[in-house]
């Protein structure tokens, strides 16, 4: 079979995938591959369905699609009030939640319904974000991470920045990943004062494949949510990669809420979710309200609708509420993941040829020293060992490679020997000159 889409002469050419099942992957006319990335972090729950595919199969008998715009029904609110009960009191008390088409088209939505929210009071906004972070890949999403290199802040009238999102471009307030929290936080400071204008703050808790997959620890993420308050910033956490039970609770920055502390300190104004809510079954990004701020938005005279008319269909519905109950059902077995992976990850520092390792839960970064094509030299190596990965390199000033290591649940103790083994077996091109994964 042809491909349609990968050019010819790529340096690795994937193999076609006829079928997965539990935690592997069996690509065409070859062995199965143990899938320690579950497909991009988004299919935790592995294969084997956990009833949503029951469930996708009894709404398309039922109610397959509806005008979101002028209809709703029992599918979409149930997987709304659903995804508001797991993120706390903060949101499900007076909450609001809807869906999108792709991560990406969420992260847009809650950025303007922040603006939106500011621009009730003040005449112009600002949004910082940090430099590394992966917000996604449309025109607007891509400036929010590191493919815009300006930093350049200039006054954002009312109108441009209700009308276009291309209005955006020259007020992004990027900031720099450091080493030193403290550091970035006394960025984070400068940029909250800079000017008089109402500021938004959108941040991956647990950075992304961009930053080496590195967690915060509790007070810095603390002291983001005071320095948000007390400065009149909406906080917007993107959790398409660390949610969904990843790191422990269903979103990363409940996870670092230490025990006896109130949520209230730590929560967020807009939490931004992914796929890993279908259980990887459908494209969907969904973004969730506080109470504080749905007050705020929601005024008689602002009356914004969470929805969309491609994505707020009833199948995805279906898909989300079964998926959240699946993770309901599963704590033991994502709890035995979460030991099997820091065990893999403690065995994988003590390797000459890796340059770190670092991550929570079942989401971990493993880097390795390279150039421009390591990422795809790593992963043939990996299929060649029997593991499919999702590897990136470049994501450090084009110096460093890394592979995600985000295994479904089902994955048995020998699986993780195999991972391990074929880790211990890599040889990678070495390169000159290396920088250190969060050098700046």
């Amino acid at each position: 079979m042809s491909y349609a889409i990968y050019p010819r002469g790529v340096t690795f050419m994937p193999p076609m995938v006829e079928q997965k099942t539990g935690g592997y992957v069996i690509p065409a006319h070859r062995r199965s591959l143990i899938d320690i990335s579950s497909s991009g972090g988004f299919a935790s729950l592995g294969a084997n369905g956990w009833r949503i595919a029951d469930a996708i199969q009894r709404q398309i008998t039922l109610l397959p699609c509806i005008d979101a715009y002028a209809f709703t029904c029992n599918a979409i609110e149930r997987a709304a009030s659903d995804i508001l009960h797991e993120l706390g009191e903060q949101f499900y008390i007076g909450g609001k939640a809807g869906f999108y088409s792709s991560e990406a088209e969420a992260v847009e939505a809650a950025c303007m319904l922040a603006v939106q929210t500011r621009l009730q009071i003040n005449k112009s906004v600002k949004i910082i974000t940090r430099r590394h972070d992966d917000h996604g890949s449309t025109p607007f999403t891509l400036l929010l991470g590191d493919q815009s290199r300006g930093s350049v802040l200039v006054t954002m009238g009312m109108n441009a920045a209700v009308k276009s999102f291309d209005a955006f471009a020259p007020h992004l307030q990027k900031l720099t990943i450091n080493a030193s929290e403290m550091l970035s936080l006394n960025t984070l400071v400068d940029a909250l004062v800079a000017d008089d204008r109402a500021s938004i703050v959108i941040m991956e808790p647990v950075g992304g494949m961009r930053s080496g997959i590195s967690p915060p620890t509790s007070a810095y993420l603390r002291e983001v949510r005071k320095l948000c308050t007390n400065y009149g910033a909406i906080l917007i956490y993107n959790e398409t990669l660390s949610g969904h039970y990843r790191t422990g609770k269903f979103t990363s920055w409940q996870t670092f809420v230490p025990e006896g502390e109130s949520a209230d300190d730590y929560a967020p104004d807009i939490v931004v979710l992914g796929r890993g809510i279908t259980g990887g079954y459908f494209p969907v990004g969904a973004v969730a309200l506080s109470q504080t701020l749905a007050e705020r938005l929601y005024t008689r005279r602002n009356k914004p609708a969470l929805r969309n008319n491609t994505m707020n269909n009833p199948i995805a519905a279906a898909a989300i509420t079964a998926t959240m109950t699946a993770y309901t059902q599963t704590k033991d077995m994502q709890r035995a993941t979460h030991a099997r992976c820091a065990e893999l990850a403690k065995s994988l520092r003590l390797q000459p040829h890796i340059k770190s390792v670092q991550g929570v839960g079942s989401l971990y970064g493993i880097c390795f020293p390279g150039g421009r094509n390591t990422d795809t030299e790593l992963r043939g190596q990996m299929f060649e060992q029997g593991v499919s990965v999702s590897a990136r390199s470049g994501y450090h000033k084009g110096r460093d490679a890394m592979f995600m290591l985000s295994p479904p649940i089902d994955l048995v103790p020998a699986d993780f020997d195999s991972v391990n083994a074929a880790v211990r077996e890599l040889r990678l091109t070495p390169v000159k000159h290396v920088v250190r994964a969060f050098d700046t």
